[in-house]
C-alpha cells in the first residue's frame, strides 16, 4: 500500500511537472531597448557681415550750375543708393542766391547702418543781365521848330544795383532844323552790363 501511494505521488508529481513545462523550457532573455538618438540641432546662421560701405550719391544734372542774381533756383537734386539699404534719401544744403558768389551745395546721404557720404555741386550766382531802361513820358515827342525841349529822361534799374543813373545823349538834335532825331539813353551797372535805348 505504501508503495502504491508512493507510485501515485510520483505519477502526480510527474504530471504536474509536464503540465507546467518542466525544466525543458528555455530561459527567457530580455533584450534591453536602446534609447532614441537625440534629434540633430540646427546649425546657427552665421552672423551678417558688418555694413561699413556708405551710400553712393549721383547728381541730377551737371556738377556746376550758373544762376542769374534775383532768379529762382530750382535745385535738380541728387539720388543715393546703398548696397544694403537700397535707395536712400538725400538732403541738400541751402545756398544763398542773394549773394553774388561761387558756393558749394552739399548733398548728404546716410544708410540704415549710419554710414554717411556727401557730394558737392558748385553754384555760381552772377549778374549778367543788363539793366532795364524805362522812358519817362512818351517814346515819340513832336515839337514846333524853334521851340525848346525839356527831356523827360528815363529810369533804369539793375537786378543787383537797383536804381541806376542814366546818361542822355541829345547832341545830334538840332532844334533849328526840321527833322526826326534820336535821343540816346545809356546805362551801365557795376558789373559792366550796359543797356542802350
Amino acid at each position: 500500500m505504501t508503495s502504491f501511494i508512493r507510485l501515485v505521488c510520483i505519477l502526480i508529481y510527474t504530471l504536474l511537472i509536464v503540465a507546467c513545462g518542466g525544466d525543458s523550457e528555455e530561459p527567457t532573455v530580455t533584450t534591453p531597448v536602446a534609447a532614441p538618438a537625440p534629434a540633430p540641432q540646427p546649425t546657427p546662421a552665421p552672423e551678417p557681415a558688418p555694413d561699413n560701405v556708405p551710400p553712393v550719391i549721383v547728381l541730377n544734372g551737371g556738377p556746376t550750375i550758373t544762376l542769374e542774381f534775383d532768379s529762382v533756383f530750382n535745385d535738380p537734386g541728387a539720388t543715393a543708393t546703398d548696397d544694403v539699404s537700397g535707395t536712400v534719401g538725400v538732403t541738400a544744403s541751402n545756398p544763398n542766391t542773394e549773394a553774388l558768389s561761387t558756393q558749394q551745395i552739399v548733398y548728404t546721404a546716410v544708410d540704415a547702418a549710419g554710414n554717411s557720404s556727401s557730394l558737392t555741386r558748385q553754384l555760381i550766382v552772377q549778374e549778367t543781365a543788363p539793366p532795364e531802361i524805362n522812358l519817362v513820358g512818351e517814346a515819340s515827342v513832336t515839337i514846333e521848330l524853334g521851340e525848346g525841349y525839356v527831356n523827360a529822361g528815363a529810369l533804369a534799374n539793375g537786378n543787383y544795383d537797383g536804381l541806376l543813373e542814366v546818361s542822355v545823349d541829345s547832341n545830334g538834335v538840332d532844334f533849328e532844323t526840321l527833322g526826326t532825331y534820336n535821343i540816346r539813353y545809356t546805362v551801365s551797372d557795376t558789373f559792366g552790363n550796359t543797356s542802350v535805348t
